[in-house]
């Protein structure tokens, strides 16, 4: 377990997991004390895997994960570029503790050019305390192509319990050509605190999926739902693939986030190579993105997104050069960058990660 050498070391009243451990041995003395009863309390643990009592499913153990919380094109030239970005590593076993002890050696830039780091400083980012959230799942394809385990559906109630007052949320699901309302399917009209009464309904999902996806359909909707609303308006996307059914274009979602100023927040389950149009979005309307090659990554990501959205969390900020192998950089241009991490203390690799950004017009 990684605890030698954490930033920053926080103390806070004890966690779900903490929690977690403390009922499991209540209920291993309960076990050891009243012989014939115990092996009713291990039928319903063994049957209650998607549904167990809150204090045992609030928090499941995920990997150790990087984030992308800001890009921006800093200045360029017709020859350079020198971006700049925010980046934050969570502990896969932990619900509070960041990464705090890499160094700029560990992280290295791959891409159509080369790059050198200019810049590699700590900072702490404190956004509103208060956020009204539309959270969005994603329902096209199968369960059991994409998420055998349901760890999407565990990954969002956990979320879900973590949001406090003032912050509220709202659950909608999105897919066309199969058993939701489309392009987008809210469990309400209202938005709540409420993550108990939605239960049902969350992990339902799994059984009315539908053939395509329309995410940008989605996210323009709840957009919508957004318009009016005090503190940050977040919409959270937990997305596996491209999106191949919607009207309205990302520039357009993009431009309507903007002047309504909400920002969109996606957590892609899948492949880098799919994210491109994603880690986009995110980036142009001051969203952070999560690239989960593994459901254990959007484990680690969910595990902590609620005080990413809404707390002081440690970042890396970075600036970085970038000379193209060839052409010449033009104002609007628009690029991906590829950044690997390699924990050398515990020699490790975080999985990649995508830096979107666009030289301003």
């Amino acid at each position: 377990m990684k605890t030698s050498a954490l930033w920053p070391l926080k103390h806070k009243k004890m966690g779900p997991c903490a929690r977690s451990s403390n009922r499991i041995q209540q209920l291993t003395g309960f076990m050891r004390w009243n012989g014939i009863r115990c092996c009713a309390i291990i039928l319903v643990l063994a049957v209650s895997c998607t549904l167990l009592p809150e204090d045992l499913r609030q928090f499941i153990r995920g990997s150790d994960s990087g984030i992308t919380r800001r890009t921006a094109a800093v200045s360029n030239t017709a020859s350079e570029l020198v971006l700049e970005t925010d980046l934050s590593f969570f502990l896969g076993n932990s619900n509070d503790l960041e990464i705090g002890y890499l160094n700029p050696g560990e992280f290295s830039f791959s891409g159509n050019g080369t790059y050198s780091i200019l810049e590699f400083n700590d900072v702490q980012l404190n956004p509103p305390a208060q956020s009204k959230l539309v959270v969005l799942l994603d329902q096209s394809g199968s369960y059991e192509a994409t998420d055998m385990e349901n760890f999407r559906c565990k990954a969002l109630d956990k979320f879900f319990h973590d949001v406090t007052p003032p912050s509220d949320f709202l659950l909608g699901a999105f897919a066309k050509d199969g058993l939701l309302s489309a392009p987008v399917e809210f469990y309400t009209n209202n938005f709540s605190t409420d993550a108990e009464t939605q239960i049902a309904y969350l992990f339902n999902l799994a059984k009315r999926t539908s053939r395509k996806s329309v995410l940008l359909d989605a996210l323009d909707q709840s957009i919508d739902k957004l318009a009016t609303g005090n503190g940050n308006r977040n919409i959270i996307a937990l997305v596996h693939g491209p999106d191949n059914a919607s009207v309205i274009s990302s520039d357009m979602v993009i431009l309507k986030a903007l002047s309504n100023r909400v920002k969109i927040n996606i957590v892609m389950l899948g492949k880098g190579e799919d994210s491109i149009e994603l880690a986009k979005m995110s980036a142009e309307t001051g969203g952070l993105f999560s690239l989960c090659p593994s459901p254990y990554e959007m484990i680690t990501t969910f595990n902590h997104l609620y005080t990413m959205l809404n707390g002081a969390t440690h970042a890396y900020g970075i600036k970085v050069k970038f000379i193209p192998a060839a052409g010449s950089l033009a104002p609007g241009m628009e690029s991906v960058h590829t950044l690997n991490v390699h924990d050398t203390l515990y020699d490790y690799d975080f999985s990649p990660m995508l830096v979107y950004v666009k030289i301003p017009n």
